[in-house]
């Protein structure tokens, strides 16, 4: 990170001594030696007096974490500089100075995304990704009601499964997201939206023995198990509730998942509010039990906590912060009643 003016942006001629030349470069470690000249490959920082040499160095054998450094538009390596000539960073040098760096490298971003909040006016776009157990119905009326006072900014909306909407969000390519998530993510500031249950459900008939709580994997390794595709392009897939050895059948969606088990083609974990109505009619039975426990879910509105948000995303956040309770006691009426 640099700090310099020169003869030039003072005011001092270019021929004469420029007193308030300041020039500080901290050492930085090599992931973000790496960072720095990846994002500014053609930086070079020098000085006008002699373009080939920086000042603040104290000697060859004491490395100065007030020197100088340049980076090597050839190579994309930065370099040091000294009076005595150009030579390489200390391989080793004091962790002090590295976690100094680290701590003004991300004071230093939080003051560029703040700068570039303040500059933004209205946003002419946002991008919300709604995930796979995302209460469509409730979401979209909490959407549509919010933007009637928005008419200048559109809305892109997406939908996207399992790791889907994470990836969209650390690429940069979604302001928001309704999903479940880390909570312990320090880049990710989140509401809770709501919890439901993920229940294993059948259609009647499915299955060639009784149904009850006793129900092993073993026993619905021979049955075909309808899952949710991973929509992630680039992350690691994730499996849940997958019986191994099992035969598998893939869907892009809760609504086609909750058909193809109606249909009696597969059996699967289901939202609870999906199939509440399915659950007190009788098509749809669950089997959940001490072997098939099924599971639960908190989704909650995400973002990342270290990015510009603009004043209508922000007054977005504030809204939804209002509404959760109301969508909280919404898809729980929804929900069947746990035993």
């Amino acid at each position: 990170m640099t700090l310099m003016t020169n003869g030039l942006e003072s005011g001092v001629p270019k021929n004469r001594p420029n007193p308030w030349r300041v020039i500080t470069v901290f050492l930085l470690p090599g992931d973000a030696r790496v960072k720095l000249s990846r994002r500014y490959p053609n930086a070079l920082l020098r000085c006008r007096r002699d373009r080939r040499r920086i000042s603040g160095c104290r000697d060859e054998a004491t490395p100065n974490p007030f020197g100088g450094i340049y980076v090597n538009q050839e190579s994309g390596k930065p370099a040091w500089a000294s009076l005595a000539g150009p030579r390489r960073l200390p391989r080793h040098p004091d962790r002090s100075w590295q976690v100094l760096a680290r701590v003004l490298l991300a004071d230093f971003t939080l003051l560029g995304n703040h700068a570039s909040q303040l500059a933004m006016g209205e946003e002419t776009e946002l991008r919300i990704v709604l995930g796979d157990l995302c209460p469509l119905p409730e979401v979209l009326g909490l959407l549509r009601h919010f933007f009637k006072g928005c008419p200048e900014t559109r809305l892109h909306l997406y939908f996207e499964a399992i790791s889907g909407p994470w990836e969209r969000l650390f690429d940069n390519e979604a302001d928001l997201i309704v999903h479940h998530i880390d909570k312990a993510d320090p880049r990710l500031e989140f509401i809770d939206l709501f919890a439901d249950t993920l229940l294993p459900v059948v259609a009647p008939n499915f299955l060639p023995f009784p149904i009850s709580k006793g129900i092993t994997p073993e026993q619905m390794r021979g049955h075909v198990q309808c899952v949710i595709r991973d929509t992630a392009l680039r992350w690691p897939a994730h499996d849940y509730y997958l019986i191994e050895g099992a035969r598998t059948w893939t869907v892009s969606d809760q609504q086609m998942k909750k058909e193809i088990i109606l249909q009696g083609m597969g059996w699967g974990h289901m939202p609870g509010f999906m199939i509440a109505d399915e659950l007190r009619d009788g098509r749809l039975l669950s089997i959940a039990g001490k072997h098939l426990r099924g599971g639960g879910g908190e989704i909650v509105a995400a973002r990342r906590r270290d990015a510009p948000h603009g004043p209508v995303a922000n007054r977005l956040w504030s809204f939804i912060a209002a509404q959760a309770p109301a969508l909280s006691s919404t898809v729980k009426r929804r929900s069947p009643r746990r035993h």
